[in-house]
C-alpha cells in the first residue's frame, strides 16, 4: 500500500475510534516519518514559519514549548531551527514517542490522551509560553475540547499555534465545532485570535489550516 492510501486509511476512515487509532500508530511508527515524507507533508514547516512571524525572537531561546500530538516530532526540528531550545512532548501512542527521543531535541516525553477534562499527567497550570499542534485534528484524534487544556497549560500572553488539513472542518463530524469552539473561547475572554491563515498543498494536494492565538 502506498504511503498516501496507508494515510488516508487512517484519516478518511470515520468509522475508526480512539482506541483503533492508537492502534494504527503502533504499528505505523517506525515508517511514519518516511510515509509522511513520501506524501509531501510541509505542514510542520509553514507552521514554524508562522511561529516564527508571531512569537518574538529575543524570547525563543528561554521560551517553553509544548508540542500537543507530537507523534514522532516532526515538529521539533523545526522549531529548533528558529530558536527554541526547551521543549517537550505529549502524544497518545508512546512507540511514536519512542521514535521522536532518537530526536534528543524533547525534554519531557509524556505519553497521555487529552480531551474529556483530563489533565496532562505533571504539568502545572500556566507552565508554557508556546503550544502547539501540528495535525492533531483530524478523525478520531484529539478532540475539541483539548483546547481547554492548551488555555490551562499556557502562561498569560502565551500563544497557541495549530496546523491542520481544512477540508477536515468539513469531513470530520468531530471537528464541526471546532472553530465554533474557538471564537466561544475568544468571547469569553479565554484567548484573542492572531492569525487565521488558509495555504495550497500543505498536506499532499491538500489546503493547510492554521490559527494562532494569544493566551489573555
Amino acid at each position: 500500500m502506498s504511503s498516501e492510501k496507508i494515510w488516508k486509511s487512517l484519516v478518511n476512515n470515520k468509522t475508526l475510534d480512539s482506541d483503533q487509532v492508537h492502534a494504527f500508530y503502533t504499528q505505523w511508527a517506525k515508517s511514519y516519518d518516511h510515509d509522511m515524507e513520501e506524501i509531501t507533508v510541509i505542514a510542520p514547516k509553514r507552521l514554524s514559519d508562522i511561529i516564527r512571524e508571531h512569537f518574538p525572537s529575543n524570547q525563543r531561546s528561554e521560551a517553553l514549548v509544548l508540542d500537543v500530538a507530537a507523534g514522532t516530532g516532526r515538529l521539533g526540528p523545526h522549531l529548533a531551527g528558529i530558536g527554541f531550545k526547551h521543549m517537550d512532548a505529549v502524544d497518545y501512542s508512546q512507540p511514536m514517542l519512542d521514535v521522536l527521543e532518537k530526536l534528543d531535541l524533547y525534554n519531557k516525553k509524556i505519553c497521555a490522551a487529552l480531551g474529556s477534562g483530563r489533565k496532562i499527567p505533571g504539568i502545572e497550570d500556566e507552565s508554557y509560553d508556546v503550544v502547539t499542534i501540528s495535525g492533531g485534528f483530524c478523525q478520531a484524534h484529539l478532540p475539541i475540547d483539548s483546547l481547554e487544556e492548551v488555555v490551562r497549560v499556557l502562561k498569560p500572553g502565551g500563544y497557541f499555534f495549530n496546523a491542520m488539513t481544512k477540508y477536515y472542518l468539513e469531513s470530520v463530524d468531530s471537528l464541526h465545532g471546532l472553530e465554533p469552539l474557538m471564537r466561544q473561547m475568544e468571547t469569553d475572554g479565554k484567548w484573542l485570535m492572531r492569525a487565521r491563515l488558509v495555504q495550497d498543498h500543505v498536506i499532499g494536494r491538500e489546503q493547510g489550516l492554521f490559527h494562532a492565538f494569544q493566551k489573555l
